[in-house]
């Protein structure tokens, strides 16, 4: 009896240390596996090696880069119809010459001698559309993926309704000031001076289309310029401290009542 307890000792300890190898062996392996389906699954995600999320100008520009540098590139937009409001629509002249270094092109409008902007809208995406690498999606980017304070990648809407992720080695936001992502982000404080609100005019045409005119309306001036070959832009200065109402069209009777009979343009024939 004495003889055979430091045998049963001994094996109970082999046992342990069996038992503890296999045991460390199986986690080691889960989690390898886990690391490799994370990283099929970020390819299957996306498969792109730039996330771009808005397709403004920036957005559009910046993949534009990318695309022509061999980088394929995804870029996720909230609204790829036409906008109503102004979004990238007017540039000075840096931006201009950076856009043309890019190899985009669009219509100059003069503001005078040494002086130009740039009517943009709809120019860059529509040079991006034609990139091949860059895939251009309709989604709305709800949050980053963050693992270990390195951003991974996006979670997004699609454009039917569905939530889904998408994963690249770098992401970058381009979107709007004033998009609800961008408020989750950082702290914005900036002290808003004025707003530009206004109108398009349909079926006319500024005596001079390739220049903006300033008229010295009441109670604020109004900037006009040409978009396209039969519609103007009139836009005005909304003071902050009288920011009129949209949605029960306290503003649309304004530009109605008080600005327009104040702008004049012959019909477009």
């Amino acid at each position: 009896m004495d003889m055979a307890l430091p045998y049963l000792w001994l094996w109970t300890l082999l046992a342990f240390v069996l038992m503890w190898t296999l045991f460390h062996v199986a986690k080691l392996s889960k989690k390898k596996s886990k690391l490799a389906d994370a990283a099929v699954e970020d390819r299957r995600d996306s498969g792109a090696d730039v996330i771009i999320v808005g397709a403004g100008v920036g957005g559009s520009a910046l993949a534009y880069a990318l695309a022509k540098d061999g980088r394929t590139v995804h870029v996720i937009e909230r609204d790829m119809r036409e906008p109503e409001r102004i979004m990238g629509e007017i540039m000075q002249p840096g931006g201009r010459f950076m856009l043309a270094k890019l190899g985009l092109e669009a219509d100059q409008v003069s503001l005078g001698e040494g002086f130009s902007w740039l009517c943009a809208v709809g120019c860059v995406p529509l040079a991006v559309c034609h990139c091949q690498p860059v895939r251009l999606e309709e989604g709305t980017v709800k949050s980053l993926i963050e693992e270990n304070r390195v951003i991974k990648g996006v979670t997004y809407k699609t454009s039917t309704g569905q939530e889904t992720t998408a994963f690249a080695p770098l992401t970058v936001v381009c979107d709007g000031c004033y998009s609800n992502l961008r408020r989750s982000l950082i702290d914005n404080n900036a002290e808003v001076l004025s707003y530009g609100a206004g109108y398009i005019s349909k079926n006319c045409r500024l005596e001079e289309p390739e220049t903006v005119h300033l008229i010295m309306s009441k109670p604020t001036f109004t900037l006009l310029y040409q978009i396209s070959s039969n519609e103007v832009r009139c836009v005005s200065e909304v003071s902050p401290d009288n920011v009129l109402s949209i949605s029960n069209g306290e503003m649309t009777t304004f530009f109605k009542k008080t600005i327009a009979p104040q702008v004049r343009f012959r019909p477009d024939e």
